[in-house]
């Protein structure tokens, strides 16, 4: 029977949000000094308005994952805090998932499409370990097990959870 592990769970809030804070600081830094280089306009497409917007919200992603990651670290028990990155980490990983249909949809001349595009590969890879944070958050939150009335905790699912309201 799957067990909860709270060590793992919290382990993978963090990688999942440093993973964010990391490639999310690489990605703007390459975007705003190396635009127009060849590699970056082949990746995220020649600079347009279109490419500042995307920027917006990877800086979005990045300043909500530097909040969180800060929240979750001094209070890693706290449903809200934990709440929070699921929805940041469902919504990345529904972008992520679609961006090799959307590149291939909106392509330029001078970049990569669909799946053969750099941003989109690395984006799905992102995904999975997004997708193995969010599984492990349901498991704790509210999550039973099917064949008996027990939590995926181990405990009775009437009880309440620490944190939890």
């Amino acid at each position: 029977m799957w067990k909860d592990q709270p060590q793992t769970r919290k382990a993978f809030v963090r990688i999942s949000l440093a993973a964010n804070i990391v490639i999310l600081i690489a990605v703007c830094t390459v975007l705003i000094a190396f635009g127009t280089s060849e590699p970056v306009v082949y990746a995220w497409g020649t600079p347009t308005a279109g490419r500042g917007i995307l920027l917006s919200i990877y800086f979005a992603i990045l300043i909500m994952s530097i909040l969180l990651f800060a929240m979750h670290y001094r209070s890693p028990s706290n449903a809200a805090i934990q709440y929070m990155v699921a929805a940041l980490l469902a919504t990345q990983i529904m972008y992520k998932v679609s961006t090799p249909i959307t590149t291939a949809l909106v392509r330029e001349p001078s970049s990569a499409a669909g799946g053969a595009n750099p941003v989109a590969i690395s984006n799905l890879c992102i995904s999975g370990l997004h997708a193995v944070t969010l599984f492990l958050l349901w498991r704790w939150h509210g999550a039973t097990d099917p064949t008996s009335n027990t939590c995926a905790c181990g405990r009775r699912a009437e009880h309440a959870h620490p944190g939890r309201s």
